[in-house]
């Protein structure tokens, strides 16, 4: 049961530094790209609403799905070369 626990323990602590690390990634970003991988991953907006709904809300303009995903690109490859 102690070894169970140690584990467990093990897992959470190592889950909590991956959490910490994606969320100063996520910071690194630009205001755009925090916004439109907001939207995408944790609202679960489809590209054609973060184009045309949210994008205008930000900077009154629209962007086509081609381009969101290639800010959603993009933001992704950022933070992975952090």
């Amino acid at each position: 049961m102690e070894d169970e626990i140690f584990y467990l323990k093990r897992q959470i602590n190592d889950l909590e530094d991956i959490v910490e690390d994606t969320r100063i990634r996520f910071e690194s970003l630009s205001y755009k790209k925090k916004k439109i991988i907001e939207a995408y991953f944790f609202e679960g907006q489809t590209m054609e609403e973060i184009g045309n709904i949210l994008y205008f809300q930000l900077f009154k303009q629209t962007r086509n799905q081609k381009t969101i995903k290639k800010i959603i690109e993009s933001a992704q490859n950022e933070m992975l070369k952090i």
